[in-house]
């Protein structure tokens, strides 16, 4: 009989205390993979890549994240990991340009122009 102290109750006991009490005392600790680290920055670079290039072509008005997925050859839920608003793209490639292309030389005389 069901809740009688019998054998069957005492081991159903058992196993339902040992999962629970196992994971209530599992630590993590944070998994970090260098290699997945660079594979990760070279994802983001081949993204940052395709923004640029999508920018770059006359009449651009729009960033496609479809479109950056196939030229960087991830999936589109990738793109949205690393970018996930217009707003965090277009930052993203303007800071990506500056470092490839360094900072604009200053043209002198340009603070004189009239509005």
């Amino acid at each position: 009989m069901a809740g009688d102290g019998s054998r069957r109750d005492q081991l159903a006991s058992t196993f339902i205390a040992i999962p629970l009490h196992y994971s209530a005392t599992i630590s993590t600790r944070p998994y970090r993979s260098p290699q997945r680290d660079d594979q990760a920055a070279a994802t983001r670079t081949a993204i940052l890549a395709a923004f640029a290039d999508q920018l770059g072509r006359p009449g651009a008005v729009e960033l496609s994240v479809a479109a950056a997925a196939v030229t960087a050859g991830v999936a589109v839920r990738t793109v949205h990991h690393h970018f996930p608003d217009l707003a965090a793209r277009l930052t993203a490639v303007a800071a990506h340009a500056d470092e490839e292309l360094g900072p604009l030389p200053r043209i002198a005389g340009v603070a004189d122009l009239p509005d």
